[in-house]
Formats: C-alpha cells, sequence, structure tokens
C-alpha cells in the first residue's frame, strides 16, 4: 500500500492472482434516462389516481400528492446514495431513484389491481391479506435491489437484510391502523367507483339495500338501549 496525500494505491506483484470482474447486474437501471422516465411515469399515475379519487376537485389535492410523493421518493433515494457513498464508495442515487420509482410504481398497480377486483366481484371490503402480502413482496424485492447497490454482500446476506428491513417498514407503516378503533371514519371501503360494466357480479336491488340499512341502524338502536 502507497499513499501520496489523499491517495491511496495498491500494489501489486505480476503473479498476484486477482478474481474475476462480475458483471453489473440489470445495468439498465443504472442509466440516467431510466430513472427519469420511471420517475415521471410514478408521478403522473399518482397524479390520475388522485384524479380518480376526486375528480369534482380544483387540482390542489392532486398537486399536493404528487409533490408529497416527489419529495418521499428523492428523499428515500437520496438517503440511500448518501450511504452508498458512506459504505461503498459510490452514491448511485439516480440508480436507487430508479429502484424506488419502479417499486413505487409496481405498489400502485397491485393496489390498482386489487380494488378493481374487490369491485368487480362485489367484496364489502378488498382482501388485506392479499394487499399485505404483495407489499411485503414488493419492498422486499426494492430493497433488495438498494442493498446490493451499497453492500458487497452474498445474495443471501442481501436477501435477508432486506426482508427483515420490509417487514419492519411495513409493520410500522400499518401500526397506526390496527390500533384505531372501529368507528364508522375508520371503516375499510373501497376509495374509487369504477364503470359499472367492470361488475362481474350482479348488484343488490336499491330497495333490498335501503331495506338492510334500516335493519341495521335499528338493531343499532337496540343494542344502544
Amino acid at each position: 500500500m502507497l499513499r501520496l496525500g489523499h491517495t491511496l494505491l495498491r500494489v501489486r506483484p505480476a503473479n498476484y492472482v486477482v478474481e474475476p470482474e462480475q458483471p453489473i447486474h440489470n445495468p439498465w437501471l443504472r442509466r440516467d434516462s431510466t430513472a427519469y422516465v420511471l420517475f415521471v411515469l410514478f408521478l403522473a399515475m399518482v397524479a390520475l389516481k388522485q384524479w380518480f379519487i376526486n375528480w369534482s376537485g380544483d387540482g390542489s389535492d392532486i398537486f399536493i400528492e404528487v409533490m408529497g410523493s416527489y419529495v418521499v421518493l428523492t428523499g428515500w433515494a437520496v438517503a440511500w446514495g448518501t450511504a452508498g457513498r458512506v459504505f461503498g464508495g459510490t452514491a448511485l442515487y439516480l440508480p436507487h431513484a430508479a429502484v424506488t420509482a419502479l417499486a413505487a410504481i409496481c405498489i400502485l398497480l397491485a393496489e390498482l389491481s386489487i380494488n378493481v377486483m374487490t369491485f368487480s366481484f362485489g367484496l364489502e371490503k378488498r382482501p388485506e391479506w392479499l394487499w399485505m402480502s404483495l407489499t411485503v413482496l414488493l419492498l422486499g424485492g426494492m430493497l433488495y435491489k438498494q442493498f446490493q447497490l451499497v453492500l458487497r454482500r452474498p445474495r443471501r446476506a442481501l436477501a435477508g437484510y432486506a426482508a427483515m428491513t420490509a417487514m419492519l417498514i411495513f409493520g410500522l407503516l400499518t401500526l397506526p391502523d390496527l390500533l384505531k378503533e372501529k368507528k364508522l371514519e375508520s371503516t375499510v371501503y373501497q376509495e374509487i367507483v369504477l364503470s359499472p360494466q367492470l361488475l362481474i357480479t350482479p348488484g343488490i336491488d336499491p330497495k333490498a339495500f335501503i331495506a338492510q340499512a334500516r335493519e341495521k341502524v335499528f338493531a343499532d338502536k337496540r343494542e344502544v338501549k
């Protein structure tokens, strides 16, 4: 080892055996254009989702949601890039941004697919176990790629780090909902009303629906008395 100022040189003899170079995993994720395209696509999907939820608004909710998503994803990518600079010597901000945006897009598509399935089959609420499973898997995949960009560890170790971190993050995000009291405003319901053409099962007759609602109200009043 030879140090010249801040430069560290490693001198090896000609017969020193060096490990073969490893190919770069998913080189398309390291392109700058990939990060930009995925970021724009994700923000467009966030805006479209918010428009479906509040299509009659003035657009301020859409702007706030898009800017909030932009700040969160940018902060997440910058944090991982800084960790890469500290632990791996390279920041790779844009590859981390690409991985983050891709995972966020997949989570949005999974949520949309589950909501469409719930609406089409006339379910009272979406199957939370399916949503939780998909979210943990997607978070784990995202974290695995980001750990791979930061650390030089065996794949099993990276998969273990990713799995534990994904379950921890998901647990922290869902803990407030689990502790929330079962009030009317906290009831799980479909946020988006889709086109009737997507219905696979026939809907309930309006008169029967009103009769069931009245019966439910009277039953609740009797329980209160």
